[in-house]
């Protein structure tokens, strides 16, 4: 039936399909597909959950009419014709000005001027996402040499007092010890400080210790609880940005193809 129908109206099915669904609220917060990322979006980017960093920007509008050339020998021949392609540039590209001679081949120069637009969208993104899994393992390394520290400041005091493990039971390394001799050793006294060596940085701060100091052993276990949440939530951070670049990075080499 629509092989039937006159030129006009095949255009007027074609403009339908392109138009934008102003209406539909979800549609009206997505990113113009066209527009590079500005630094808000950049960050806004990661920010997000997976499922939801490739929704952040409408579809091209020409996408609806992918399907139709794949649905019968006819509307292949209809929609993949010169006519219909250089009436979606103009509409896509243009601004709906007319071109004063018809490029050769539209389909091909619109499926490439997208694909360049995307490769433009996702570079910032990748990199900006690079940048920052770089300065998350230097904080990681940061948080964990901390601990190190704290845990060779754990053991020299415990060896310097005879005992057999730290009298907090916190301290993670008692299972290494036989349980018969600690529990023998729990009258005797302890150490109530430890001594964090010199450039071990305390939370909040960048500045390296330039002495040794005695800090209380309640202390102490809030600074190692800090660094161990941190740590361990930056580690969850550099596994789901690794596998988010991975993503970025296909969607971006899908681009020369």
């Amino acid at each position: 039936m629509i092989l039937s129908l006159p030129h006009d109206c095949i255009l007027l099915i074609v403009n339908f399909l392109i138009t934008p669904y102003k209406n539909v609220r979800h549609r009206r917060n997505l990113k113009n597909w066209k527009n590079t990322p500005t630094n808000s979006v950049i960050r806004n980017y990661w920010e997000l959950d997976t499922s939801l960093k490739n929704n952040m920007w409408r579809l091209p509008s020409f996408i609806s009419i992918i399907p139709l050339l794949q649905v019968s020998n006819g509307t292949k021949e209809i929609f993949s014709s010169d006519d219909i392609w250089t009436y979606i540039y103009e509409h896509e590209f243009r601004n709906s000005k007319p071109f004063k001679r018809r490029p050769l081949n539209v389909y091909k120069k619109t499926i490439s001027k997208s694909k360049e637009i995307i490769k433009k969208r996702y570079h910032p993104i990748i990199e900006y996402g690079e940048k920052q899994i770089i300065l998350i393992k230097e904080e990681l390394k940061k948080n964990l040499t901390q601990i190190h520290l704290i845990d060779k400041s754990l053991l020299v005091t415990t060896v310097r007092d005879k005992g057999v493990g730290s009298s907090y039971w916190w301290y993670e390394n008692i299972v290494q010890y036989n349980i018969d001799d600690y529990i023998n050793s729990i009258h005797q006294v302890r150490s109530l400080h430890i001594e964090l060596p010199k450039g071990f940085i305390e939370p909040y701060s960048s500045t390296p210790l330039e002495t040794p100091r005695r800090t209380s052993l309640h202390r102490i276990e809030q600074i190692r609880g800090y660094y161990k949440r941190y740590s361990e939530r930056a580690m969850k951070q550099l596994h789901h940005m690794t596998i988010d670049i991975i993503m970025a990075k296909k969607t971006y080499s899908n681009c020369d193809s």
